[in-house]
């Protein structure tokens, strides 16, 4: 019983590490979204806002660094809708 309960407090606190230094990020703009993209780290959220996002350079993904356990998240702002519209020169890098 003793260890069950030293395993339970545990994760327990495993969980409430890995959330303490998970950041969450909120975009709005298409200037906004590189430099939010390059702070992203392990457990991190992005929500894109509705909106659309002209994106006329190359959207680098490449150096994101989540894990199984801590992935990394970017997404749409609840019940909304953001759409990403390139230009012909757009290139967008991912690494997985």
């Amino acid at each position: 019983m003793k260890l069950k309960n030293n395993l339970f407090a545990v994760l327990i606190i495993s969980a409430l590490y890995s959330n303490i230094y998970a950041a969450t990020q909120h975009v709005n703009s298409a200037s906004q979204l590189q430099p939010s993209v390059n702070q992203l780290e392990a457990g991190d959220t992005l929500y894109l806002a509705a909106g659309t996002y002209t994106i006329d350079t190359s959207l680098f993904l490449l150096n994101l660094k989540g894990t199984k356990e801590r992935p990394i998240v970017i997404r749409n702002e609840f019940g909304q809708t953001p759409i990403l519209k390139y230009d012909s020169l757009f290139t967008l890098f991912v690494h997985i």
